[in-house]
């Protein structure tokens, strides 16, 4: 088991690096999007025109996006449902999680081991705390994670959108979902997300 777990770590991290490790592919997004936003669109009496050019690089934004947010489901999806802990900051979190359930201070220092201490806002492990069964548990930690990533990357999109257009809303979201940080840490159970 701890194999075939190993064998979908190194899968989705070699994914991850291939799909959106690529900074190449980053700044043709980049010049994509600038070239899409650019306004020398040709004035004709009925009022501007799109070219061809610029649906083009509308269409390849679109399609940057849709599949950067496809890569990340699938990733959340994978990694959501695995009982056993990924990345090293997932157990202490767990841990500070099941002391609070118990009723167990996570911020004093503790002079017998475990030396986990918590050195983060309560927030996130309380509510983790609530949510745990009886025996601890990664998936609701990393359901939590995978939610909030989620609304970040909407409540971004949306922002953008009102901002700068629906162009200006698609690069953002491809931005964010192409990244290596948000693939490979987005739907662990850590409080930095």
């Amino acid at each position: 088991m701890l194999l075939s777990l190993t064998l979908v770590q190194q899968q989705g991290d070699v994914l991850a690096m291939f799909l959106t490790g690529c900074y190449r592919c980053k700044l043709f997004l980049g010049i994509c999007y600038i070239f899409a936003t650019h306004r020398q669109a040709r004035v004709s009496p009925g009022g501007t025109k799109a070219r061809p050019m610029e649906k083009l690089v509308r269409a390849v934004l679109t399609l940057a996006a849709a599949w950067g947010l496809a890569i990340f489901l699938c990733r959340c999806w994978l990694v959501v449902g695995l009982r056993y802990q990924l990345e090293y900051g997932e157990g202490q979190i767990i841990g500070l999680a099941y002391w609070l359930k118990h009723g167990l201070p996570i911020y004093s220092p503790n002079p017998n081991p475990p030396w986990a201490f918590g050195f983060h806002f309560p927030l996130y492990i309380w509510l983790l705390s609530v949510l745990m069964g009886p025996l601890p548990s990664f998936f609701e930690g990393r359901l939590i994670s995978s939610l909030d990533m989620l609304l970040v990357l909407l409540g971004s999109s949306a922002w953008l959108w009102r901002r700068g257009g629906a162009t200006t809303a698609l690069a953002g979201l491809a931005f964010l979902t192409l990244h290596p940080l948000l693939l490979g840490w987005g739907p662990l159970e850590r409080v930095d997300n």
